[in-house]
């Protein structure tokens, strides 16, 4: 599992923080309204089902002694993680696959698995018929948050 799938679910307080900005905007009512993977997508976030998966991999590494670098540094442009995880879509849902059916998950985190799995082949749709990023929702939702922070 790379590092930086670790890090996308770590990137969840700025994604909630973003959710709630947005929330009134135009972005924030397309995603409402958008496909099912983006808004179950939202629900994991906003109940915090992406943390416990997060912490839950973590431990999975470190129990076999894999390094997890974790990014803590707030000026991480969230738009370089995202560029990385969109390069590594086959690894990532390999990995989310085959953790689901090796590791004893309650029902909420295996669930959120699946959902993750479903987000990101719905991401690489998206973006195989429109390169541009700034035109997948989500993404203009995190450039947003990124850019006010800074």
């Amino acid at each position: 599992m790379p590092w930086f799938f670790v890090n996308y679910l770590h990137q969840e307080p700025k994604v909630r923080a973003a959710v709630k900005r947005a929330d009134e905007t135009f972005i924030g009512k397309q995603i409402r309204r958008s496909s099912k993977p983006l808004v179950e997508l939202r629900t994991l976030s906003e109940t915090g089902v992406s943390t416990r998966l997060l912490e839950r991999i973590v431990e999975y590494f470190r129990e076999r002694n894999e390094p997890v670098e974790l990014l803590f540094d707030k000026d991480f442009d969230y738009r370089n993680l995202l560029r990385i995880f969109r390069s590594h879509y086959n690894e990532i849902v390999l990995f989310l696959k085959e953790f689901a059916e090796t590791e004893e998950l309650d029902d909420e985190l295996l669930r959120a698995v699946h959902v993750y799995i479903d987000y990101i082949k719905f991401d690489e749709i998206l973006l195989r018929f429109s390169p541009d990023l700034t035109k997948n929702p989500l993404f203009e939702m995190m450039q947003g948050s990124v850019d006010r922070e800074s």
